[in-house]
């Protein structure tokens, strides 16, 4: 008897004690664990093995956990330096190191504040944003950046959420792909305990182009070292200073055009802010930043004032005349389009700026279907089918013509390039590269062309 009841409370402190498998394993949500005063390091290794010639790269990265922000994010300050090379004929060739600062503001889930430093740095390529929940985890999740129009895709592989390492996909979608048959994806490994991801296997397929080949790479977190962020804080605030000025410089720079009658004032307006910052700089690494952005803003001056002397031969002539083919093989003359305002378009399937700027072009070619307007692609590809391609791609509902080198007769020296010429076939306006308002500043010109008699 005794034993039985001995049985019995064994049983029921069993009972009491047991958990549900919830209780023994609830899935927990990764979060980035940024203690101040860390240091990580990280090593990504690059190769490519093309069609015509292999070429990678090793990059070391380190990430100063600078400070806590009053909003709860953490001040990161970023260094990279990126060692590149190409194989061709069994020789490999050195590249000229580069080196990258910037700094970001960082949330533990991974949401990013951008700022100017970061045009040449992409955070998220070692801190992936977070599910917020588990059944955004389980389904998955996706950052879509309006800059770029580039769209990444996370998918939790390990479906156990309760591990402590989560393996993720990572798909990555950008509007080049189906022009130079590109993909890319990835897998990165989330250390739930550490806060950070130890690892990333990357894989990137290009079928078209001078990057035609297969890319793999690897990024490894190589060490965490402690920092004095008191040392470090008279760097830091020149580095912010410095990003301050670019920000102000690239800011009056947007106001510059190579027509613009204001384009010297300008340009000596940005130099200054530059100037300044280097008055008062006192560290080395900032000083030899500053030098490279005046030298760089020298050779943007010098190539700004060829553009405007350009210009000035080009604008309000007469354009060029042209008997071409268009992908059909029938001829087309400039002369017929007489009585219309002509936008002529200079491009090419392996210009991805020339792709960007489409949409906008397809866009004012729908918007102007029932006015006297005629919109031209001018592509240049040796090969007819490059330009197939592409139309059909990007789904274009204006013609092209194989224009070979009628872009010499033109002047032009980069692509894309616009001319906007009106009905009695003067050229009326020029727009030189890709900008985000390319299309409503080539709208504007037509609409304004259209009410002169």
């Amino acid at each position: 008897m005794k034993k039985l009841i001995l049985l019995a409370v064994i049983l029921l402190a069993t009972f009491v004690n047991a958990k549900t498998p919830n209780e023994i394993k609830k899935p927990v949500l990764p979060y980035y664990k940024l203690p101040v005063g860390k240091k990580l390091i990280y090593t990504t290794t690059n190769e490519t093995k093309g069609t015509k010639m292999s070429y990678g790269s090793k990059t070391q990265t380190q990430f100063w956990v600078y400070e806590r922000n009053a909003d709860s994010s953490y001040r990161i300050i970023v260094n990279q330096n990126i060692s590149s090379y190409q194989m061709q004929d069994t020789i490999q060739k050195e590249s000229e190191p580069q080196i990258i600062w910037a700094y970001f503001d960082i949330f533990a889930n991974g949401i990013i504040k951008d700022n100017v430093s970061l045009s040449n740095f992409d955070p998220t390529a070692y801190f992936i944003p977070l599910p917020t929940d588990t059944l955004i985890a389980n389904s998955g999740w996706e950052r879509f950046d309006s800059s770029s129009q580039e769209r990444t895709h996370y998918l939790v592989e390990n479906k156990n959420l309760s591990d402590n390492v989560w393996t993720i996909q990572i798909n990555k979608e950008t509007p080049f792909d189906s022009i130079y048959l590109v993909s890319t994806k990835s897998l990165a490994y989330l250390d739930l305990k550490q806060g950070l991801m130890t690892k990333k296997e990357i894989e990137v397929n290009r079928g078209y182009g001078y990057g035609a080949g297969k890319t793999t790479g690897l990024v490894t977190l190589d060490s965490i070292k402690l920092f004095d962020t008191v040392g470090f804080k008279p760097f830091v605030n020149e580095l912010i200073s410095y990003f301050q000025a670019e920000s102000v410089y690239n800011k009056i720079l947007e106001k510059v055009e190579y027509n613009s009658p204001d384009m010297n004032s300008l340009m000596a307006s940005a130099k200054n802010v530059l100037d300044e910052v280097l008055t008062n700089a006192k560290d080395s690494i900032i000083k030899s930043m500053l030098n490279e952005d005046l030298a760089s803003h020298e050779q943007l001056k010098t190539s700004l004032t060829d553009d405007s002397l350009w210009f000035a031969k080009t604008i309000n002539k007469k354009a060029a005349d042209w008997k071409l083919k268009d992908l059909s093989e029938k001829f087309r003359t400039l002369k017929e389009y007489r009585g219309k305002i002509v936008i002529l378009d200079f491009w090419y399937r392996g210009c991805p700026w020339c792709i960007r700027a489409m949409p906008m072009i397809n866009q004012i070619a729908k918007d102007f279907s029932i006015s006297p307007v005629a919109v031209l692609g001018m592509n240049i590809d040796k090969d007819k089918n490059d330009a197939l391609f592409v139309i059909d791609k990007m789904k274009l509902v204006y013609p092209s013509l194989q224009a070979g080198d009628t872009y010499k007769k033109y002047g032009v020296t980069g692509f894309p390039t616009l001319f906007v010429i009106d009905k009695k076939g003067i050229i009326r306006d020029i727009h030189i590269g890709y900008s985000p308002d390319l299309g409503l500043k080539v709208s504007n010109k037509i609409t304004s062309l259209l009410k002169t008699k």
